[in-house]
């Protein structure tokens, strides 16, 4: 055997080792990003709500005017991947788990009504301490790279209801009323809407979809803060009452 014959004999097991090993080495690689993208890690989120509310009325039917101090606190446990709170944008976020809300306020609503039903002076007293019910929370990225969106539907696991958040009377809801103006709960920023007005909310009844929009920061461990809800404006018309209402709240959130 040439000396040409005898290197290439000695030189061909080596060749096999070392693509043995690089392909092991490319396996577990594989392996590990594999691991790392099905990984999952349990987010403690806490929330903390507080807000004012003011409606009222001036005009010829009637003069009212309705006050609500209000404020909840929130938890949650959302599984997250450990791809996304990686990502700073938390590219691909989408993670669900069932809640709990406990709220708590006090309001006043008084008036006088000029004109039927229930003509003259009406008074309404509202409360409601600690006051618990569960809700199903998803946790999403965006909008944009700079932000994260907490949506929150009232229910448990699949069962999404349309009755609201808070119970506007009963179950831990205190109304009291002089006559029958107000005997339902607050007219404005009722407790089922998680105390807004609007209607909807990203084309869902207010009374069964909360959407907070977060910083982007908050994870995968930090303590952020936003509006919600923001509610201003006024109707002045010749044709009706005058309107006039204010609400804003802030939330606080926290991950860890």
């Amino acid at each position: 055997m040439t000396t040409r014959a005898r290197l290439h004999v000695l030189r061909t097991p080596a060749a096999g080792l070392v693509a043995l090993a690089l392909f092991a080495v490319l396996a577990s690689a594989s392996g590990a990003a594999r691991r790392e993208a099905e990984a999952t890690r349990t987010v403690h989120l806490a929330l903390t709500e507080k807000g004012a509310a003011r409606w009222s009325i001036s005009g010829d039917s009637e003069q009212g005017s309705l006050a609500l101090n209000y404020g909840w606190t929130g938890s949650f446990a959302f599984d997250v991947p450990a791809a996304a709170l990686k990502d700073p944008a938390h590219k691909g976020l989408s993670s669900r788990a069932v809640g709990t809300l406990t709220g708590t306020w006090i309001g006043d609503y008084v008036g006088t009504r000029y004109s039927p039903p229930n003509t003259g002076k009406y008074h309404c007293s509202y409360s409601g301490k600690n006051v618990s019910v569960k809700v199903n929370g998803r946790l999403v990225a965006g909008p944009g790279a700079k932000h994260v969106t907490l949506v929150l539907n009232r229910g448990s696991g699949k069962t999404v209801t349309s009755s609201g958040f808070f119970p506007d009377k009963g179950g831990g809801a205190d109304v009291s009323c002089s006559n029958d103006v107000g005997t339902e709960g607050p007219p404005h920023f009722a407790p089922s809407w998680l105390f807004r007005d609007t209607l909807t909310d990203n084309g869902a009844l207010s009374n069964s979809q909360a959407t907070i929009v977060l910083p982007a920061s908050l994870l995968p461990g930090g303590r952020v803060s936003a509006t919600f809800p923001h509610e201003v404006g006024s109707v002045n018309s010749a044709l009706r009452d005058r309107l006039t209402w204010s609400n804003t709240g802030h939330v606080t959130a926290v991950a860890r």
